[in-house]
């Protein structure tokens, strides 16, 4: 059934998507398996497509994540490898849905300014922040700017050989 049962460290490639084909018991359901995935990855940062009754393919958002999850045990009852070891059907079902198993990114950095700004405009009343308060988001929102300018500039600059 699967190409390869033995999951080794090389069997892990950055270039890939990050997708592990869960096999389980056609009695499973989500509401069966996302406790079991959240007490290994801690919390539900990944999502999913049937295949068929018994697997279940899960984007994650690491290689470290897959790796976690492939050699955990999951209670005897479930069975998770690589997409690249995974069904001839699972990997078919893999390449077709490439947008739904997009991994999650995470959110961006954001503060409560906005929104009170947004509220207090609305309701003709003025807001009561400490200046204080305001320069720390204010801060905080700069460094956020300043972390994604940088990497979008370190990713250029691969590409620009600037390194």
């Amino acid at each position: 059934m699967y190409a390869s049962d033995d999951v080794t460290a090389s069997s892990y490639n950055n270039d890939e998507l990050n997708i592990v084909e869960v096999t389980c018991p056609a009695e499973f359901k989500m509401c069966d398996l996302a406790p079991v995935l959240n007490s290994i990855l801690g919390q539900d940062n990944y999502r999913h497509k049937w295949v068929c009754d018994t697997s279940c393919l899960f984007s994650l958002n690491s290689d470290a994540a897959v790796k976690l999850l492939v050699e955990s045990q999951l209670l005897g009852l479930l069975k998770a490898c690589p997409i690249r070891q995974g069904t001839a059907n699972a990997q078919e079902v893999a390449r077709n849905h490439v947008d739904v198993l997009r991994p999650i990114s995470a959110r961006p950095v954001h503060t409560a300014m906005v929104a009170r700004r947004m509220i207090s405009s609305a309701l003709n009343i003025r807001c009561a922040v400490s200046s204080d308060k305001r320069q720390e988001e204010r801060q905080l929102l700069q460094a956020a700017r300043a972390k994604k300018r940088h990497a979008a500039e370190m990713r250029n600059s691969v590409w620009d050989s600037d390194l």
